[in-house]
C-alpha cells in the first residue's frame, strides 16, 4: 500500500493528512467513540509557519504526542477543553449514588442557584485557575449570596474535581 505524503514529500502517519490549504490534520476517535480532528500549520517542530497564517503553538506531531499521553493517563483532552465548570459539577453529582436524596437535592439547588448563573459556571474547565474559584467565593461571601454552611458545601464541589484547591 502506498503511504500518504505531504507536499514536501514527507511520509504521513496513520490519521494524518494534509489539506489543500496546506494545513495538517490528525483525526482520531476518543475513548467515548467520538471522532475528533485537530489542525496545525506545521507537521513537525522545525517547520516554519506560513507568513500570512497565525502561528500554531504546537506542531501536529507535538499535539499528537500530547493526545497519546493524555489517552494513556485516562484524560479526555477534547472534553476537558469543551466542558464547563457547571457541567462538570452536574456530572460529578450524578456519579454520587451514595448520597441521600435530600442531600443531593440540596447540592443541586446550590449549584443551580449559585454556580450556574455566575461567570465561573460558564467557564471551560481547561481555562479555570485557582484564582477564579477564590474570586468566586470572595464575591459570593461579600455580597451575602453564600452563608458559611453553603460555602463549605460548594467548596466540596470544587475540591474534588479540582484537586489543587
Amino acid at each position: 500500500m502506498k503511504s500518504k505524503k505531504d507536499t514536501k514529500g514527507r511520509n504521513l502517519k496513520l490519521g494524518e493528512d494534509q489539506l489543500k490549504s496546506g494545513r495538517y490534520r490528525y483525526r482520531y476517535t476518543d475513548c467515548t467513540g467520538k471522532r475528533i480532528a485537530i489542525y496545525s500549520w506545521r507537521l513537525v517542530k522545525t517547520d516554519k509557519n506560513p507568513s500570512e497564517k497565525r502561528k500554531s503553538a504546537l506542531s501536529l506531531r507535538e499535539m499528537i504526542k500530547n493526545i497519546e499521553k493524555d489517552k494513556d493517563d485516562g484524560i479526555l483532552t477534547y472534553e476537558a477543553q469543551t466542558i464547563t465548570v457547571y457541567q462538570l459539577i452536574r456530572r460529578y453529582l450524578k456519579s454520587k449514588v451514595t448520597l441521600a436524596n435530600s442531600t443531593l437535592q440540596n447540592y443541586i439547588h446550590l449549584t443551580e442557584k449559585n454556580i450556574r448563573p455566575h461567570n465561573l459556571g460558564q467557564m471551560k474547565v481547561s481555562n479555570v485557575k485557582k484564582s477564579d474559584i477564590k474570586n468566586f467565593f470572595h464575591i459570593c461571601i461579600l455580597n451575602g449570596i453564600l452563608l458559611y454552611p453553603q460555602y463549605s458545601y460548594i467548596r466540596i464541589f470544587f475540591s474534588l474535581p479540582f484537586k489543587w484547591l
